[in-house]
């Protein structure tokens, strides 16, 4: 069954469902599962387990979310940028995560952390790996126009 039609960057930055999501991608997207919150009729997502909130006041809805709406929040590997990248246009969120394991292959590394209850996988500077080794969070840059936001029964974009 075809999943979606577009070209390898729509369908790498712009995935219709959770299986292109997850398919796409090496390692593949990260997903944690939320419930959309709506305060003065800015949603948000909060994770169902830990303390993570993601504004999405500035997302582009297909489908407007509902207070309460299960979802699933994607983000990839390769979106995080690290905190000393300053003066970037855009909005982030800051995470400062426990490091439970670094992957190390020449030009590229990646750092698994340990958020909302799950473990995500944060693409780095391979330079920065050693440093982190030794510290007790890795403070990292999530954009958040990079964020994909899914439904949690049917698995497609909003």
């Amino acid at each position: 069954m075809i999943q979606q039609v577009g070209t390898p960057d729509e369908i790498y930055d712009y995935p219709e469902n959770l299986f292109v999501a997850d398919f796409v991608g090496s390692p593949s997207m990260n997903i944690l599962e939320c419930v959309i919150r709506k305060k003065n009729a800015a949603p948000s997502a909060v994770a169902e387990l830990g303390d993570i909130v993601f504004d999405l006041s500035d997302y582009k809805w297909r489908q407007t979310p509902s207070d309460g709406q299960k979802v699933k929040v994607g983000f990839r590997p390769e979106h995080f940028l690290q905190v000393n990248e300053t003066g970037l246009p855009g909005r982030y969120m800051r995470l400062d995560r426990p490091a439970q394991f670094f992957e190390k292959s020449g030009r590229d590394a990646i750092v698994f952390l340990s958020l909302a209850g799950q473990t995500i996988a944060a693409r780095i500077e391979p330079h920065y790996a050693d440093r982190y080794r030794q510290a007790k969070a890795v403070p990292v840059l999530l954009p958040l126009e990079k964020l994909s936001i899914f439904d949690a029964h049917s698995g497609r974009r909003m």
